[in-house]
């Protein structure tokens, strides 16, 4: 257990992170996207505590920040005329706007996964996608 994160809580969100790389730019398989949620759910309800909900989503920020975008480094450097150094700092400040949609989530999730269970069947999905569209943007 890394960080006391369950060790499949932290293999879904690895999973669903590892498959959201995938859809951008570099790659373009933007289709892969698309179960991306599910792995986030998969992992948001293995979790027990606010600690490992917070932790989980700093560590999906890490991964999200430095693998899919990657190439805002590249495009500062070479496009903007930033020096690498420069770059790299600005796309950390990044990965920090980042965090929070990822940390809200998790925790939100944990929170919220109880209430949402006593919900219909049918509108468990809906509230799950109007929750993550509503924190991406």
């Amino acid at each position: 257990m890394l960080l006391s994160i369950p060790r499949n809580a932290l293999l879904w969100a690895i999973a669903g992170v590892g498959i959201e790389i995938f859809a951008y730019p570099r790659w373009s398989f933007f289709p892969v996207a698309y179960p991306v949620l599910a792995f986030y759910l998969m992992a948001s309800y293995q979790i027990k505590t606010i600690r490992q909900a917070l932790i989980l989503g700093a560590i999906v920020t890490l991964i999200a920040a430095f693998g899919a975008f990657h190439w805002i480094s590249f495009v500062m450097s070479e496009m903007g005329g930033f020096p690498w150094p420069v770059a790299v700092l600005i796309h950390a400040a990044f990965s920090l706007i980042c965090l929070p949609n990822f940390n809200a989530f998790f925790l939100l999730a944990f929170l919220w996964k109880a209430r949402v269970e006593a919900l219909p069947l049918a509108f468990r999905p809906l509230f799950w996608s109007l929750l993550w569209v509503s924190l991406e943007f």
